[in-house]
C-alpha cells in the first residue's frame, strides 16, 4: 500500500496524526485502525468499571480507543522529533555544539562569494561561519530582502517529502502501478527573511541576525536540549 493510500485512510477513518511521518510509523498507524473494525461487534462494545457505589459501569469501548489514538498521535510527533535531533546531533553532543559541518560552511561561503563584505561579516560574528546569506532587490521599491540561511544542525524545520527523480532519465521514478511517485524524507531549507528599507542599512541586518540567533537558542531551551554553540568567526 502506498504512502497516499494510508493517508487517505486514516484521513477517512478521522484519524489525528502528522502526515510527514515516516512511512513504517505510518504503515502502524494503518495496521491499528484496519484491525480495529475486525476486532469490536457491529454494535457498540462496552467495558465495565466499577462505580463509586460498587455499581458496574458501563463506557463506550470506542472512547477508549480514541484516547489511546491520542496518545499514540503525541507519542508518535515527540519520537519524530526525538529521532531528528539524534540524528542531527550525532553520537557526540559535544561535536553537534561546536563543530559546524564542512559540507554547511562550504554552502555557505558560496552564497557568500559577491556579497558586501560587511555585510558577510556582520553574520559571521552574529550566528556562525556556516550560515548562508542571500541579499535580493525590490523591482519595485528601494531596498532589498535579506535572508539568513540556518544550517541543518540549527534548524527546527519538520521533516517533508519529495518525488524522487531518476538521475539518468530526468524525470520521477514510480512505484510498480507505474503512477504512483517514490517518495523520499528531506528536511526543508531554513529560510528567515525580513525587508530591509535603504535608510536602515547595517544595523537593520544586524538586529534580523540578532533575532534568529535568539529565536535558535529558545528553540532548543524549550526542548530541554542542550543550547548550540554557534561556530563564530574570530
Amino acid at each position: 500500500m502506498t504512502r497516499k493510500d494510508i493517508i487517505d485512510f486514516l484521513k477517512s477513518k478521522k484519524v489525528e496524526f502528522n502526515p510527514t511521518l515516516k512511512l513504517n510509523d505510518l504503515e502502524k498507524l494503518y495496521k491499528l485502525h484496519s484491525e480495529e473494525k475486525s476486532e469490536q461487534n457491529p454494535s457498540e462494545e462496552t467495558t465495565s468499571e466499577p462505580a463509586p457505589n460498587g455499581e458496574s459501569k458501563s463506557k463506550p469501548k470506542s472512547e477508549m480507543q480514541q484516547v489511546l489514538d491520542m496518545m499514540g498521535t503525541v507519542l508518535g510527533k515527540v519520537e519524530q522529533l526525538d529521532g531528528r535531533l539524534t540524528k542531527v546531533e550525532g553520537p557526540n553532543g559535544s561535536e553537534f555544539k561546536n563543530d559546524a559541518k564542512a559540507a554547511d560552511v562550504e554552502v555557505a561561503n558560496r552564497m557568500k562569494e559577491d556579497l558586501d563584505p560587511r555585510v558577510v561579516k556582520i553574520v559571521e560574528e552574529t550566528l556562525g561561519i556556516d550560515f548562508g546569506v542571500e541579499l535580493q532587490t525590490f523591482e519595485d521599491r528601494p531596498g532589498f530582502l535579506f535572508t539568513v540561511v540556518v544550517p541543518n544542525r540549527l534548524s527546527d524545520m519538520p521533516p517533508s517529502t519529495r518525488p524522487v527523480i531518476n538521475s539518468e532519465t530526468g524525470k520521477y521514478k514510480v512505484q510498480e502501478d507505474g503512477k504512483t511517485p517514490v517518495l523520499e524524507d528531506y528536511i526543508p531549507q531554513d529560510r528567515r527573511s525580513r525587508s530591509i528599507g535603504s535608510s536602515q542599512s547595517y544595523d537593520a541586518i544586524r538586529d534580523h541576525c540578532n533575532k534568529v540567533r535568539a529565536y535558535i537558542v529558545s528553540y532548543y531551551t524549550k526542548l530541554s536540549k542542550p543550547i548550540p554553540e554557534f561556530k563564530i568567526k574570530g
